[in-house]
């Protein structure tokens, strides 16, 4: 990865670095900096994604669901945190993957290579540590069960064809795609839809499409401080009210509880908030290197924290501990492993990106080159064959 972007007057960079384990190329000043507001933001999704894991371990000591109280009202709210950088992640990649003319397979291929490396990683430090594992959950570690990452990577290497798609739309077809999906997502909230991973990459086709006609028709108010910071408020201030209002009366009514669903991709709380909070710090103009460098990390973040294995036998181990220790300060203990998972993993990540992650790199790169030669040898095959097969038939129809 690297910062050799050429900017463009009044867009943003039509990225070569449009990269999965980076973030998203912001607009690039002369000096090949990028400005690190939407940098922060991915940096701020991060912790949401840890928060809201943690959040859901602690469910396994604490039925937070059912105790009506100040600190398990907000851990409530919290669990919805996850969603929140989920969407963020992937509105930063839209916004500037929508100028993109092509998919680099090396990102892809070196995104999968790195989640695998990284669970190969953690599974032989818990061998050392003494742990056993059946052959099964061996074959496991190469293939993570991270469903992120594989929605994340289907997703970029489909860009291109959507761009497509959006070129190809006018600006009415456009607009009433994006109102459909509005309605759906006011639909999903009463009718849960599985979390499958197809239906997770259409969420983020759908947030694609939403983000692709603000930036194309909606420069006037994606400038505007003032109108994104009153959507920002009203809608999440609506969605708050909403997750209270469902937290509370989700004790009475286990469809309150479990089917009705405020934070899906293109819920039409949630999505505008989160929207108009990215113009927000799209707006912001600063340049620091510490935070472009750290916000580079962030899926490697992801992908150390929300390890299986670090999932299902760390944490609860964690809460067990402290939780035996006082049960009573169980928001704590939740806000504790929640920065102690962030602050940990990109600590790791760290250490990473500069040894290993280079050679991932280098290897995804040839890999992609030597794959990419032997599409070109079918597909040449293919187009010969068919000349052929297209002339011979023509001779015999004469």
């Amino acid at each position: 990865m690297n910062d050799n972007d050429i900017q463009q007057s009044g867009e943003a960079a039509v990225p070569e670095e449009a990269a999965l384990l980076q973030a998203p190329p912001a607009v690039l000043t002369n000096d090949k900096i990028r400005f690190s507001g939407v940098e922060l933001l991915r940096i701020l999704a991060i912790l949401l994604i840890c928060i809201n894991h943690a959040v859901q371990t602690s469910q396994l000591f604490i039925d937070f669901d059912n105790v009506l109280s100040v600190g398990a009202a907000f851990l409530r709210i919290m669990r919805y945190f996850g969603q929140m950088g989920n969407i963020l992640f992937v509105i930063c990649s839209a916004y500037f993957l929508v100028d993109s003319k092509r998919m680099k397979g090396e990102k892809a291929l070196g995104l999968l290579f790195d989640s695998a490396l990284i669970s190969i990683i953690i599974f032989i430090g818990f061998l050392i540590c003494g742990f056993k594992f059946s052959a099964m959950e061996i074959l496991r570690q190469f293939v993570p069960d991270l469903w992120f990452i594989p929605a994340y990577v289907l997703f970029y290497v489909i860009h291109p064809l959507l761009n497509g798609a959006v070129r190809s739309m006018s600006r009415k077809s456009h607009f009433t795609f994006v109102l459909v999906c509005f309605i759906l997502g006011a639909v999903e909230m009463f009718v849960s839809i599985s979390g499958s991973l197809l239906n997770t990459l259409v969420g983020f086709i759908i947030v694609y499409f939403t983000v692709a006609y603000m930036k194309k028709y909606m420069q006037k108010f994606c400038e505007s401080t003032k109108a994104n910071a009153i959507v920002f408020c009203v809608f999440f201030g609506a969605f708050l009210l909403c997750a209270v209002l469902k937290y509370v009366f989700g004790m009475k009514s286990a469809y309150v509880k479990s089917g009705i669903v405020i934070d899906g991709f293109y819920s039409p709380l949630l999505l505008p908030a989160l929207l108009s909070l990215f113009n927000l710090f799209n707006k912001m103009k600063f340049k620091n290197r510490v935070i472009n460098y750290f916000a580079s990390c962030s899926l490697f973040v992801y992908c150390f924290h929300e390890n299986p294995l670090l999932r299902s036998i760390a944490r609860p181990a964690f809460y067990r501990y402290f939780f035996g220790l006082n049960a009573d300060l169980y928001f704590v203990w939740v806000l504790m492993c929640s920065f102690g998972m962030f602050l940990g993993a990109y600590i790791i990540s760290v250490v990473y990106k500069e040894t290993l992650h280079r050679l991932m790199a280098f290897l995804s790169k040839k890999l992609s080159e030597l794959l990419a030669k032997i599409i070109d040898f079918f597909y040449k095959k293919t187009v010969d064959n068919g000349d052929i097969a297209t002339v011979s038939d023509g001779e015999s129809d004469k």
